[in-house]
């Protein structure tokens, strides 16, 4: 409060915002114009600049959010899939209370079989649970994990908490191993390494965000040329979740042994998405989740 020491903090802006702000408890509300429509919003109100000069009112707590683009459960074929979110709080003196929520590949809410540890006041089975509320202890750890029975499912994540958490999700295919990722980044865009190959790459991205978003994703080679055949569009409504692997998502292009990238655009400045990729192989231990690199 008195300005000695740093709490929280978020970047604002673009270029050349103008920007006050006005404190209440933890909660920070900062409003000001800008000029250039290079001010990034998730769900704004007015989501285009609109030329001139536009004002903007954005409020920023020491609450926090983490995103996993990708949430799996069931068996199909003799391949049983189960996911664990693993959470951790770094405070040594304050407790982090979260909420999980699960939706599933059309935005509404998944509910799965979990089973919690590490929370006393939540550890133990939760049938059919899409959300659930958990507590962290200080430098505590909590695992919240699917069974594996029934139709294979996948959707997205979204924990909320009061207290900054750290997590990653572990995915275990009785067939090919176990592979984590850490939580996914707010973008407008990415690229991710693919190939197909005996080994084939995919991408899972979800809309943490109240509007359809457009997506545009193209396939191009390693000396960066978009391959014909490469070009997929979407649209993905509210909290909707997309999985494929590439050869699912670029029907019409020659993938005999490909190696390239994968790039994926939003179709508006205020659009933003969550995505992970992965590589599978017909082998066992050949399975592995990679982050993606933010493009502008």
């Amino acid at each position: 409060p008195d300005g000695s020491e740093l709490v929280y903090s978020t970047p604002i802006g673009g270029s050349d915002p103008d920007i006050a702000v006005a404190a209440y408890g933890t909660t920070v509300f900062a409003a000001g114009n800008i000029s250039t429509g290079t001010l990034p919003i998730l769900d704004p109100l007015q989501p285009r600049f609109q030329g001139g000069t536009d004002g903007f009112l954005t409020e920023v707590s020491d609450a926090g959010t983490l995103y996993f683009a990708q949430f799996g459960n069931g068996t199909a074929e003799g391949t049983q899939i189960t996911s664990e979110l693993l959470l951790t709080n770094s405070s040594e003196a304050s407790p982090s209370h979260a909420s999980l929520s699960i939706r599933g590949d059309n935005g509404a809410p998944l509910p799965l079989n979990l089973t919690v540890t590490g929370d006393p006041g939540t550890t133990g089975e939760h049938p059919q649970a899409s959300q659930l509320d958990v507590t962290v202890a200080p430098l505590g750890a909590v695992r919240i994990s699917t069974d594996g029975q029934g139709e294979v499912f996948a959707g997205s994540v979204t924990v909320t908490f009061d207290n900054p958490l750290g997590g990653v999700i572990r995915f275990n295919l009785n067939t090919a191993g176990t592979a984590g990722v850490g939580s996914s980044r707010l973008v407008r865009g990415f690229i991710t390494p693919v190939r197909r190959s005996a080994i084939n790459s995919g991408v899972a991205i979800s809309n943490p965000g109240d509007v359809s978003i457009g997506v545009t994703m193209r396939l191009r080679g390693t000396g960066g040329q978009q391959v014909q055949g490469g070009l997929h569009t979407l649209s993905l409504g509210p909290g909707e979740h997309l999985a494929k692997f590439i050869d699912e998502l670029f029907q019409n292009a020659e993938l005999e042994n490909f190696e390239g990238t994968l790039t994926v655009t939003t179709a508006s400045l205020g659009a933003l998405l969550v995505a992970t990729a992965l590589e599978l192989g017909p082998q066992a231990g050949q399975f592995t989740t990679l982050p993606v690199t933010p493009i502008p």
